[in-house]
């Protein structure tokens, strides 16, 4: 995705971001770490929300914007209508930290809505170093197999998830380099919500890292499935039905010391099994990426093992948080 930088303040929204003038254009600093690689697996940590101080737009008292700093994905923000100037919120980082991702997860934006990101070096809003422009909420992710040609979303491609979908609504922007920001902007357009107003269960903000080797063949995703059943005399089965969790577990093959130790040593001690990670398979745009692009926890980690001479490995097993 490109960055659009240089944007006047007229054209950025009714909250005033920065300081960038009509005539100015804000090049971004030498970002942190190496340009992200498309093709390769992604994993972000940590998320920065719950450090951060939150403010703009206008949001329901009983449902204020506080609560995408929460956990639970289940309490929600909810704005008080659909105007962008009620929509949008700024997130500012206890300091600068280097942020590549931005996800809303548990939300309820429409098949039409675009989010837009903007990202500053100075907690005030001056120093833009990136803008996502707006882009689609959804990504084109169907499996084009499986769609009839009576769907909603047959020409296009739109991510078009059924009122019985079990799957947890993700929007994830992904800057495709690593910025150090001390404040992020977040625009959501979508003045045709049949609902009148946004949801959001979670705000995710972090870095990201990945490995200078990709994960090895032998992946697998699978679901934690925990529904109950209890078997009547007659043999009738009563079910009491719970979500699925996604599953993914990767391996890493070819670490160097200093991945192992540095990064994912360190990542298994401080995000432990009950802090979240954002994964996804590839940054790549694809068919699948909605599938396998997720927030989750680790569970009980691998070891790392040093099977040859400057090599490390380790196994990765993570499950979906809904």
């Amino acid at each position: 995705m490109s960055a659009q930088l240089g944007t006047s303040e007229c054209r950025l929204g009714l909250m005033r971001l920065g300081s960038v003038g009509e005539a100015e254009v804000v090049i971004p600093p030498i970002s942190q770490e190496s340009l992200l690689r498309k093709d390769v697996v992604t994993l972000c940590w940590p998320n920065r929300i719950s450090s951060s101080v939150l403010s703009g737009g206008a949001w329901q008292p009983t449902l204020p914007l506080e609560n995408i700093a929460n956990k639970v994905f289940a309490k929600k923000a909810r704005s008080l209508n659909l105007e962008e100037s009620s929509t949008q919120f700024r997130i500012a980082l206890d300091k600068g930290r280097p942020i590549a991702v931005v996800s809303l997860a548990a939300h309820n934006l429409s098949q039409v809505a675009e989010i837009r990101v903007v990202a500053y070096a100075n907690v005030d809003g001056a120093g833009m170093v990136y803008d996502s422009g707006y882009l689609p909420a959804w990504p084109a992710s169907y499996l084009p197999e499986t769609l009839e040609w009576e769907d909603n979303n047959f020409w296009f491609g739109d991510a078009d998830l059924d009122v019985d979908s079990e799957y947890t609504p993700l929007t994830t922007v992904f800057f495709g380099d690593i910025y150090n920001a001390e404040a992020v902007d977040v625009f959501i357009r979508d003045l045709s919500n049949v609902d009148g107003y946004v949801d959001i269960g979670r705000c995710f903000i972090s870095g990201a890292w990945q490995p200078e080797t990709n994960m090895s063949y032998g992946l697998e995703y699978g679901h934690l499935i925990k529904t109950s059943v209890e078997e009547a005399n007659d043999g009738t089965e009563y079910f009491d039905r719970k979500r699925a969790k996604r599953t993914v577990s990767v391996s890493l093959d070819w670490l160097t010391q200093s991945e192992a130790f540095s990064r994912i040593y360190a990542m298994q001690r401080d995000q432990g099994i009950d802090r979240e990670i954002l994964f996804a398979h590839e940054l790549n745009a694809s068919d699948e990426s909605f599938y396998r692009t997720f927030i989750g926890r680790l569970q009980q980690p691998d070891p790392i093992a040093n099977p040859y001479f400057a090599t490390h490995t380790n196994r990765i097993n993570i499950q979906e948080i809904i």
